[in-house]
C-alpha cells in the first residue's frame, strides 16, 4: 500500500499544476474536514492531519482502475479500503473509486482517519529493522576482511602464505611469534570476532514509543515490538500499547528517548534504538 510520512511527501515538487477537478476537491475536504494536502502528481494528492508523522492516504481524480477505459474517478486510497473487486495484492484494493463527486467526499471523511500507534510502528518497522542488521552486517564484513586477508591461501603457489609461515614456525620454534605483523593481525581479527559474537547475540526487541496531546495533556503510547532483525519485525496488537504521561515513564525508556532527541530522523544508535521523528522511536530493551 502506499505511504509516505508527510515530511517526505511535503518535498515533492510538480512542474505543472494539479487537474482543477483534484484541486476543487481538495479545496472542499480542507474547509470541511481537519485534513491537509500535498500533492503527489498531477492527479494525486496525499492527505494528512497537521503535527502527525505519516500520511493517512491519498485522494485523486483519474483513471486508476486495472484496464481502465479513461473514465475519471475521485478516488480515495487508504489502508481502512477493502475493495473485493480486486486481490489484496493489487494497489486498487486500497482504493475507493467513484465517478460521482458528493459520494467521493463522504468516502475521503470515512476512511482518511490517523494512524493508530500500530500502525506507525508497522510502518517504520522495516527501516529501524534494517538499520539493526546493519550493525551486525558490518562488523561481520570486517571480520571476513581481516580473516580473508589472515588466512588466504594460493593454492596455485608453491610459497608459504604468512599463515602457513608462522605455523611452521610454531612447530619448529615453539609458540613464539616470528612474524609481528601477523601477530597483530591475529589480536585485531579475534577482537573483531569476539565483537561480531556479541552483536549477533544482542537482543533485538523492545518498543515504539509514540508522544501525542490527548485531552490538552502530553501522553506516551509504548507499545512492544520483537525481532527488529528480521526482515518483518512483529508488531504487537494495539491493544498492548501503554499510555504514559511523560514523567511517569520508565527510567530505562526515558533516558534512551531523550538520547535519540539528540540525533536526526531515521538515525539508529546501537543499543538504544532507531529515531523516526520527534515524536517516534524504536528503543531496544
Amino acid at each position: 500500500m502506499d505511504s509516505k510520512t508527510i515530511a517526505e511527501a511535503k518535498r515533492i515538487k510538480l512542474q505543472d499544476g494539479q487537474h482543477p477537478h483534484l484541486a476543487q476537491f481538495t479545496k472542499e475536504l480542507a474547509q470541511t474536514t481537519a485534513l491537509s494536502f500535498t500533492p503527489k502528481s498531477h492527479n494525486s494528492s496525499w492527505a494528512f492531519y497537521e503535527g502527525d508523522t505519516y500520511c493517512c492516504g491519498w485522494v485523486g481524480f483519474g483513471d486508476f482502475r486495472v484496464g481502465g477505459k479513461g473514465t475519471k474517478n475521485y478516488t480515495v486510497q487508504s489502508r481502512l479500503i477493502r475493495n473485493m473487486k480486486y486481490n489484496d495484492s493489487n494497489s486498487q484494493y486500497h482504493m475507493a473509486m467513484t465517478t460521482k463527486h458528493n459520494i467521493g467526499l463522504k468516502n475521503a471523511k470515512r476512511y482518511l482517519s490517523p494512524l493508530n500507534v500500530a500502525e506507525m510502528a508497522a510502518e517504520s518497522a522495516q527501516m529501524a529493522g534494517r538499520s539493526f542488521r546493519d550493525v551486525s552486517n558490518e562488523a561481520n564484513h570486517e571480520m571476513r576482511r581481516l580473516g580473508n586477508r589472515l588466512f588466504q591461501h594460493n593454492s596455485g603457489s608453491s610459497r608459504y602464505s604468512s599463515i602457513e609461515t608462522e605455523l611452521k614456525n610454531l612447530i619448529t620454534l615453539g609458540h613464539e611469534f616470528v612474524d609481528k605483523e601477523l601477530q597483530a593481525g591475529l589480536v585485531d581479527f579475534f577482537a573483531q570476532k569476539d565483537e561480531t559474537k556479541v552483536l549477533n547475540n544482542r537482543t533485538d526487541s523492545g518498543v515504539f514509543v509514540y508522544t501525542t496531546v490527548r485531552m490538552n495533556e502530553p501522553q506516551c503510547a509504548v507499545l512492544p515490538v520483537e525481532e527488529l532483525s528480521n526482515w518483518n519485525p512483529k508488531i504487537h496488537d494495539m491493544s498492548e500499547t501503554k499510555w504514559y504521561v511523560p514523567s511517569e515513564l520508565p527510567e530505562d525508556i526515558m533516558g534512551k528517548f531523550s538520547m535519540l532527541q539528540l540525533v536526526e530522523d531515521n538515525h539508529y544508535v546501537d543499543g538504544v534504538g532507531y529515531r523516526v521523528s520527534d515524536r517516534m522511536c524504536f528503543l531496544l530493551t
